[in-house]
């Protein structure tokens, strides 16, 4: 994604910045396939797609990659024009997410992102289209937020391997998650045309863009870093929004993404999570014992995230 350009593009998109060069830069994948689904990362990815157990994570804060240099300045709701550049077409789509962070000394957990998944085109995902070359889209940024430094999140997850069940720790699609429950029955547990291309473990994609939002962001300083801003207020929408009329359920309530907190992440718990939220309502969510099942006896804290 070279606009807005994540960290491991700038270098070439803003090549009077200083930014270390990276020519690899179209293959930040979570350290590869086979590294992302071993033992230890079971599935997971790097918030900016380096490799989730690497002791180095280059494109994260301290990283070489991760100069704080602002690729791009928006308004709150704007929606903004987003082109990559495809070199080799895995299929598949791409969904972004965003962290209001304002810290660039620090990275943030995944949990941030998963509460702002943004739109893309008007839907959750960006389908890949055939062949290579620029692929332009629209991306919407939320009512209400301003901060000095946004990470703008992309994943691609490609749609190459066939198989069955989700696509990622991460990311999973409600046909993959319904397959590969069709496939625990006797009848289709031998047939190995059920699965289908684009479910089971994918190859994943990943990049973080630093942007800022707000009126008080640099718009004439090509190499603007996020600590050479020191007016405005970052600001989040309210955590507890007016209760909505009661016969109409609006978008924002409906479950477009859930996740066991990092700390206490498991394969089970991350599956039970996405099984009991994805696509109901917060309401329907907590009866489905969101709030009963994962809550830690010690402590009392609830272990997951939507």
């Amino acid at each position: 994604m070279f606009e807005p350009a994540v960290r491991q593009s700038m270098w070439y998109a803003k090549k009077s910045c200083g930014v270390p060069a990276n020519y690899n830069h179209r293959w930040l994948w979570c350290g590869g396939k086979a590294a992302m689904f071993n033992a230890v990362n079971k599935g997971r990815c790097g918030i900016c797609g380096d490799e989730f157990s690497a002791a180095v994570k280059h494109h994260q804060a301290g990283g070489k990659y991760a100069t704080g240099i602002l690729a791009a300045s928006y308004q709150p709701g704007q929606l903004i024009d987003v082109k990559i550049k495809m070199t080799a077409n895995h299929r598949g789509f791409m969904t972004f997410a965003l962290c209001a962070h304002n810290n660039p000394s620090t990275s943030p957990d995944r949990e941030c992102f998963l509460k702002n998944q943004l739109m893309v085109n008007s839907g959750e995902r960006y389908y890949v289209s055939e062949g290579n070359g620029l692929k332009e889209m629209k991306v919407q940024l939320p009512e209400g937020v301003t901060c000095k430094q946004c990470i703008l999140q992309i994943t691609y997850t490609s749609g190459n391997d066939h198989g069955s069940g989700p696509q990622s720790a991460e990311v999973q699609t409600k046909d993959c998650l319904d397959n590969k429950e069709n496939r625990t029955s006797t009848f289709y547990y031998f047939l190995s045309c059920y699965s289908k291309n684009g479910c089971g473990p994918q190859e994943t994609f990943r990049g973080c863009a630093d942007i800022c939002i707000g009126a008080f962001c640099p718009t004439d300083k090509e190499c603007a870093k996020v600590d050479d801003i020191s007016s405005g207020a970052p600001t989040t929408p309210p955590q507890n929004p007016s209760k909505p009329n009661e016969t109409e359920t609006p978008k924002m309530d409906i479950c477009r993404s859930a996740g066991i907190k990092q700390q206490y992440y498991s394969v089970q718990g991350d599956a039970y999570c996405k099984k009991s939220c994805l696509g109901k309502t917060r309401a329907d969510c907590h009866r489905n014992g969101y709030n009963r099942i994962y809550v830690d006896i010690m402590t009392g804290e609830k272990l997951m995230s939507i």
